[in-house]
């Protein structure tokens, strides 16, 4: 949708809140309205993303939070321990990449700013165990 119609829309919702709230009724419907046509139109200017809600493959605790877990790379270490000592290659080492959610779903980037290296060990641990692989 182009930003004129956009602002458009957030201008009807606001003065069909305006409306409601005078009349006293159906104000519940004409706040989310409002909310989502403010949302929109805010994305539009500022050039943000939509939030997107997503399904947590586990749930866990981070900093005395309670959060889910998108796990998006797992990958336990590798050792390629074949042939000459003096033609082996090093140890691969273990590569986690997870996404922190909240309670409703919506990535938690100020979660995963918060955590401490025991959190993000406990967390990489957690999503080796869902995977099924030994390690950690």
């Amino acid at each position: 949708m182009s930003k004129a119609s956009l602002h458009w829309q957030y201008a009807l919702a606001k003065s069909e809140l305006r409306i409601c709230a005078k009349l006293r009724r159906n104000l519940s419907r004409a706040m989310t309205n409002y909310n989502k046509a403010k949302a929109a139109y805010v994305r539009c200017t500022t050039g943000q993303k939509p939030l997107r809600k997503r399904q947590a493959d586990f749930t866990t605790w981070v900093c005395g939070i309670p959060c889910g877990v998108v796990i998006e790379t797992c990958q336990p270490s590798r050792s390629e321990n074949w042939g000459r000592p003096d033609n082996r290659e090093p140890d691969q080492p273990e590569e986690v990449e997870f996404a922190l959610l909240s309670q409703d779903g919506y990535e938690a980037v100020w979660l995963e700013r918060k955590m401490d290296d025991d959190d993000r060990r406990q967390v990489e641990a957690e999503c080796f165990y869902h995977r099924g692989f030994d390690c950690v």
